[in-house]
């Protein structure tokens, strides 16, 4: 009976600590509203994305911020993107971003040192703005986090995707 019990427990403790594991691997992402929205994104029509960053070595990084961004926005049917080298119509509502801290994990480092590497870290400052009237409508803080402990994930690209993501929950929570 005292070996069954000492069974049950020392399963218990294995589970307990692959949750623990599992759930220090996941990726993550942080929404904060710096400046909440002063009117609901349902009254424009077109949207068009901007990304930047003062960051030195970040253009590749911001490439892809801006193009899964303009991507997802366009899966999501809601707002019409415009791109600034489309002929369409202009846009009502612009879309800022700014990357404003980056901690990057190459593969290369993944393989290398596996967990030991870390998490790579995306930090972005978002500001709708309003195309006609040029006043700022919302202003947000995203932080898009890596998971740490797959060779194949856990990269600098996992933590803009999450970031991405992050940012297009924000838009769709205000329309």
């Amino acid at each position: 009976m005292k070996n069954y019990r000492l069974n049950i427990l020392a399963n218990c403790g294995i589970i307990i600590v692959v949750a623990f594991l599992l759930n220090g691997c996941a990726s993550s992402g942080i929404i904060r509203s710096s400046t909440p929205m002063t009117e609901s994104l349902s009254n424009y029509k077109a949207v068009m994305v901007k990304a930047s960053s003062e960051l030195s070595d970040s253009s590749e990084e911001v490439g892809q911020l801006e193009k899964l961004v303009i991507d997802k926005l366009r899966e999501q049917n809601k707002l019409e993107v415009i791109t600034q080298s489309s002929s369409s119509g202009g846009s009502e509502l612009q879309l800022n971003l700014k990357l404003v801290q980056l901690v990057k994990v190459s593969t290369s480092r993944r393989l290398m040192l596996g967990a030991g590497a870390g998490r790579a870290l995306a930090s972005i400052i978002g500001e709708l703005i309003d195309a006609k009237t040029g006043k700022s409508v919302g202003k947000f803080e995203i932080e898009g986090q890596s998971s740490e402990g797959s060779i194949f994930a856990g990269t600098t690209s996992q933590a803009i995707e999450r970031a991405s993501e992050q940012i297009i929950e924000h838009i769709q929570k205000n329309i």
